[in-house]
């Protein structure tokens, strides 16, 4: 086998690279086209590449398209700008064959959310660049990064190999319109100025709203895969660990940078019409000759007399246009400093940021002119379903209590929760009617634990005794200065805005975990409701934005004679904010076993509750520990206690008691093998686990004979108390 061979066999699509990358770099929820071209598609390998295209609002499932549907592609690109979800009707989360003015078009995006530079290094086109190429162009990516890093840009959101060259992503915050496009282009084309040179070059064409970007993760192949060409694979080099929005001032001080820049081609809509804007504005201000060629690099315009002081005569005042669009505006003397194009504008045409904003924002910010927004009824709207992380229990993007007594075992569940989902393993109910089944893939889970200290001793520990991957969790200590190296001060609520920065540096965050939420709410009275909405609603918010799943771990109240779910906190808004909540407690009818429990629903109120769950505690051994720790074992099936119950450990099941007397009649005549007790059992109506706490009850004997597979567990009744 050749060279090339074997490195185009080992060259394919890493999903968890696509998804990490695009978790990084969307809002929760946005919308994208993704678009692989020279493509074939799985099931028509004899077929002739084409252009495939695709909507998608999920990254695991465009990640899965990717990988599964796509046999070949030169390159696969997404637009990392929002697109109008209704284009989702085209081909919503899977590919097919792109349709003739069918993809996406400047129009139909949203916002402008990102500022790409593509550096690349010249070469003919149809094949890739050599790895000394390559190389250049990754040097020259950094460099630019370090230089505006020094003029007092934010680090970019995403510094990526994109297989031939190198890419640089900038947060930016704008309306898509003809000056956010002049200013895009205006920095694009200063940036070419400053950093063009020696065979780089970066591509002024990429500054239209809806341009297409290479996917990291995905191979990038351009003609043959030679060994002095090689093929490669996109990937993100680095994420910014404190990702922060280019300003508008930043954008437009750079794009004044571009004197001497070449020309920019034009790219999607036109430019800003400055033209229009004079004639409508202020055509009179200026000398009759205006406007004049300026310097080979644009036009200029100059003022009969300063717009911004009169006693400035002719001459000293100016608006220039250059060939790239910038625009600048200025005058010449010293007590005008600071005057620039957008205070021009300001002077020249009042309420224009007022209606650019209107314009970002889609509607109006007068309060004189608010209305009430109201909707009627549409059957043909697509509706949402809910997305759980886990079905019926655990929603994602909203809020879930886990609520119960001190040594109910709250935080042990949510330890084994989090490791399922660092291992991607089913829910314990995977084999009751499959809702469990549905698993998005491994993610990561942030814990704040107030109570699981010191962690060496305990979090961790209990971690690895569940199986987690623990490189995919994380435990948070407290906040801190960006310079400084350890917390300085607690965690509470009130630093959300500190939280949601690091969200978006994790990635693959499928969860967190508040254990106990009363620890975070600083100075909040718990019994008011006005004052716990303003700590959960701001979270129900920033879980929603992140499609993450918050799981607030609650104490109960001292109250004894209230229903259980006014055993929860001291106002009725922490249910209130909540969409699920989940009671844990002692199970009611094993008082012999004080490690068994269960967790029993206790609100739902975005669909059917599930049944409650029975889970015993158990000790196992963890590598590295001379003693045991505890974790979650779950017994199948339908627990049959209610929340209500849980609390009340007088209350008897019907169900047990027909359990316990099926029992003891079956195990009259003598021992009984356990396997067929459980088989008849569950033919007369009574589920394994309710047959389980009926044998504690009556103080079954459990013996095993035999070893490894052939080991065979017997029940039989205990002796009659008389008996010697």
């Amino acid at each position: 086998m050749m060279k090339s061979e074997t490195k185009r066999s080992r060259l394919k699509t890493d999903p968890d690279a696509i998804v990490e990358a695009l978790e990084y770099l969307l809002d929760p929820g946005q919308t994208i086209e993704l678009r692989a071209l020279d493509a074939v598609l799985a099931g028509a390998r004899w077929a002739r590449p084409q252009t495939v295209s695709g909507y998608f609002n999920d990254p695991w499932k465009l990640a899965k398209a990717v990988s599964t549907q796509i046999v070949s592609a030169t390159g696969v690109y997404f637009t990392p700008n929002p697109v109008d979800p209704a284009l989702l009707a085209r081909a919503s989360n899977h590919l097919a064959p792109a349709k003739q003015g069918q993809t996406t078009a400047d129009k139909d995006i949203l916002s402008r959310r990102h500022l790409l530079i593509d550096v690349d290094h010249e070469r003919p086109a149809g094949i890739s660049s050599t790895d000394e190429e390559h190389k250049k162009a990754l040097a020259v990516a950094r460099h630019i990064g370090s230089a505006l890093a020094a003029e007092g840009w934010p680090r970019p959101l995403a510094r990526s190999d994109s297989g031939n060259g190198a890419h640089l992503d900038y947060r930016i915050d704008l309306v898509n319109d003809a000056e956010a496009l002049t200013l895009v282009n205006g920095c694009l084309a200063a940036l070419a100025g400053r950093f063009n040179g020696d065979g780089i070059k970066i591509d002024l064409k990429v500054g239209n709203a809806s341009r297409i970007w290479k996917l990291p993760g995905t191979p990038v192949r351009k003609g043959d895969d030679t060994r002095e060409r090689p093929h490669r694979l996109a990937r993100v080099l680095k994420f910014a660990r404190w990702p922060r929005t280019v300003s508008w001032e930043q954008l437009e001080a750079a794009a004044g940078a571009a004197s001497g820049a070449p020309e920019t081609p034009p790219a999607g809509r036109s430019p800003f019409n400055l033209d229009t804007w004079v004639e409508r504005h202020c055509k009179d201000r200026f000398t009759p000759r205006s406007p004049q060629p300026y310097d080979g690099n644009g036009r200029i315009w100059n003022f009969k007399v300063c717009p911004w002081d009169e006693s400035h005569g002719g001459g000293q005042a100016f608006l220039i246009q250059r060939k790239s669009g910038v625009i600048q505006a200025g005058c010449h003397h010293d007590s005008c400093k600071g005057k620039d194009w957008r205070a021009l504008r300001d002077l020249m045409e009042p309420g224009w940021r007022e209606k650019r904003q209107e314009k970002a924002a889609g509607g109006p910010k007068d309060p004189a002119k608010w209305k009430l927004v109201i909707e009627a009824g549409d059957p043909a709207k697509p509706l949402k379903d809910v997305r759980w992380l886990w079905a019926f229990r655990i929603p994602r993007a909203m809020i879930t209590v886990l609520a119960g007594n001190i040594g109910a075992g709250k935080s042990l569940l949510a330890i084994d929760i989090a490791a399922r989902i660092t291992r991607g393993r089913s829910w314990p109910d995977a084999d009751d009617g499959g809702e469990g089944k549905s698993r998005s893939g491994a993610g990561r889970v942030l814990f704040f634990s107030a109570e699981d200290i010191p962690a060496d001793i305990i979090f961790w520990p209990r971690m690895r005794a569940a199986g987690a991957d623990t490189t995919r969790v994380y435990l948070a200590h407290g906040v801190c200065r960006e310079d400084d190296e350890g917390p300085t001060q607690p965690f509470t609520l009130a630093d959300l805005d500190v939280l949601e920065e690091r969200i978006k540096t994790i990635g693959h965050l499928r969860l967190i975990v508040i254990d106990p939420i009363m620890s975070y709410v600083g100075a909040t009275d718990a019994n008011l409701d006005a004052s716990v909405r303003t700590v959960m609603t701001p979270l129900a918010d920033l879980a929603a934005r992140h499609d993450v799943a918050v799981l607030c771990i609650m104490h109960l109240n001292k109250k004894t004679a209230e229903e259980a779910i006014y055993r929860v906190g001291g106002s009725m808004a922490w249910l209130a904010v909540a969409r699920s909540a989940w009671l844990v407690g002692q199970d009611p009818e094993c008082s012999k076993d004080p490690d068994r429990g269960v967790i029993a629903p206790l609100k739902c109120n975005i669909a059917r509750r599930a049944t409650s769950m029975g889970f015993r505690k158990e000790a196992v051994k963890v590598r590295g520990l001379r003693g045991d720790q505890t974790c979650i074992k779950w017994t199948p099936g339908d627990a049959g206690v209610d929340a209500d119950a849980l609390l009340t450990r007088e209350k008897r099941s019907p169900k047990k008691d027909k359990a316990a007397a099926w029992l003891s009649g079956a195990l009259a005549q003598g021992e009984q093998r356990a396997s067929t007790l459980k088989s008849e059992a569950g033919a007369a109506g009574i589920s394994e686990h309710t047959l389980e706490r009926a044998a504690d009850d009556l103080g079954v004997t459990r013996g095993k004979k035999g070893f490894g597979k052939g080991a065979v567990t017997s029940w039989r009744l205990p002796p009659p108390k008389s008996a010697k």
